[in-house]
């Protein structure tokens, strides 16, 4: 059985995400493999709906499996994100890896992965001295990369202009650097990407559809706009999005900025330090502003500068509430995971059963397989579940356990 998989959060699931999953079926004829991140996503916040409505949505919409990604990487810097996300693959035993990017021709990302699988140190030396001019690495990296490919400067340009081919790139890369036996699928975006803040109509099969990142329907839906949601994303996920208002939102934050900041007041100095991607500068900031600020939009917004983006500091404050010191972190990062299954189609569960002989870390079913658990791997599967017990009390549910659905 050969898969494809779509590394993905699905916040919420959108038409561009049903697109990508009909491309990849369509040029591969394989099984749909999605690995999504949990109840917390990358850029620091919990996601809009919980991840087994996520996970159903995306079964509904023609995914065969929907696992899980171990909570540290859902919240790591993009590098690690993706090295995460393909060395999870790997033990699963993937074939392909669909992902859209806004490129016409994408020799360029593989080109550029290549020389950053095994990055020569002119460029970490050039990357170092844009950091130290006050530069972003996001920046720095840039310019270290126009500097290398000097005749090819307009297509490093549109590479490390936009975030989904940035995060394409990092896949890339921690594919080349492995050498795992992974064959990229490239899907043209259909939105404005990542980040985008208007719709974009397309003509596909004959159809008509409406694009829109993410993060845009996240805004509509946060002003209640929902009937320009409901042109943006399939059916099954508009009949979850409809039960959201700003209101619950507003006051599901609330409880989470409660209950982290509460846990971040009694952390010193070097015990944020303590913690992954903290350094020192950062530390202190964070530690000055969680003693005087309440809500983590703030602490975020107060902390960052043109070296530290938002986005990084909201990460930082979820990697200290969960414990992820750096020591615990290089442990995790060392072994092959656990992998919870989250949703799986109801007429895959002998390929289910293959998938669990064949693969190289443990997949998590029912409860029986976390009670075997130990070492390491119980300290992963307890991560996740602690993410699950903290969007259960932000968003005023029981607690549940973590346990596959066939659908």
């Amino acid at each position: 059985m050969k898969l494809c998989a779509i590394i993905s959060e699905f916040n919420p699931f959108t038409n561009g995400h049903a697109h990508i999953i009909s491309e990849a079926k369509q040029k591969t004829g394989c099984k749909i493999l999605s690995l999504m991140s949990g109840n917390f996503v990358q850029r620091g916040q919990m996601a809009i709906l919980d991840k087994y409505k996520r996970a159903q949505i995306a079964i509904a919409q023609g995914a065969d499996f929907v696992f899980e990604l171990p909570l540290h990487y859902a919240i790591s810097p993009a590098e690690k994100f993706a090295e995460g996300t393909v060395k999870c693959l790997y033990a699963l035993g993937v074939s392909y890896i669909a992902f859209g990017t806004s490129l016409e021709d994408n020799s360029v990302l593989e080109k550029i992965a290549k020389i950053k699988a095994n990055e020569p140190q002119s460029i970490k030396n050039n990357i170092k001295s844009f950091m130290k001019q006050g530069l972003p690495y996001t920046k720095a990296i840039k310019n270290a990369y126009l500097i290398e490919l000097k005749q090819e400067q307009s297509l490093v340009d549109l590479v490390f202009s936009c975030p989904n081919n940035i995060l394409a790139l990092e896949y890339l890369t921690a594919i080349v650097k492995h050498g795992y036996n992974i064959t990229p699928i490239y899907v043209k975006r259909t939105d404005g990407g990542y980040n985008s803040a208007f719709v974009t109509k397309c003509k596909i099969n004959n159809n008509k559809i409406n694009f829109a990142s993410a993060s845009y329907i996240r805004s509509l839906i946060e002003n209640n706009n929902l009937k320009v949601v409901k042109k943006l994303v399939p059916q099954p996920c508009y009949e979850h999005l409809k039960t959201i208002d700003k209101a619950s939102i507003i006051t599901a934050n609330a409880k989470l900025d409660a209950v982290i900041i509460n846990k971040l007041r009694t952390f010193t100095v070097q015990d944020l330090y303590n913690f992954f991607d903290f350094d020192k500068a950062l530390a202190s900031a964070i530690y000055q502003n969680v003693q005087k600020l309440c809500s983590l939009e703030a602490i975020s917004t107060s902390a960052s500068n043109k070296t530290y983006r938002q986005s990084r500091i909201k990460r930082l404050l979820f990697l200290s509430y969960f414990g992820i010191t750096k020591e615990l972190y290089k442990s995790l990062d060392a072994n092959l995971l656990p992998i919870n299954a989250l949703a799986v189609k109801a007429d895959c569960k002998q390929d289910l059963s293959k998938l669990i002989k064949l693969c190289k870390s443990p997949i998590l079913v029912s409860s029986k397989d976390y009670q075997v658990l130990s070492g390491i791997n119980k300290q992963s599967a307890d991560l996740v579940l602690s993410g699950s017990l903290l969007y259960n009390v932000c968003n005023t549910r029981e607690s549940s356990q973590d346990l596959c659905k066939f659908i």
